[in-house]
């Protein structure tokens, strides 16, 4: 539920997406895991930076 201008609450239509990431600071350092989720949302905004055929070669970190 949105406020609109006029103060009435109406149903609104937004793209968002929540993405949450968990990692084991013993093993992997909050930096890398924040670098990723980063490639990982630049990657979902903007599809057309991934090859599909060397879907192996794309870096997500």
């Amino acid at each position: 539920v949105v406020i609109d201008q006029e103060g009435i609450e109406k149903i609104g239509i937004r793209s968002f997406m929540k993405i949450t990431l968990s990692v084991d600071h013993r093993l992997i350092d909050g930096v890398m895991a924040a670098n990723f989720l980063n490639r990982l949302k630049y990657y979902l905004e903007f599809p057309k930076g991934l090859d599909f055929i060397n879907i192996k070669k794309a870096k997500l970190f």
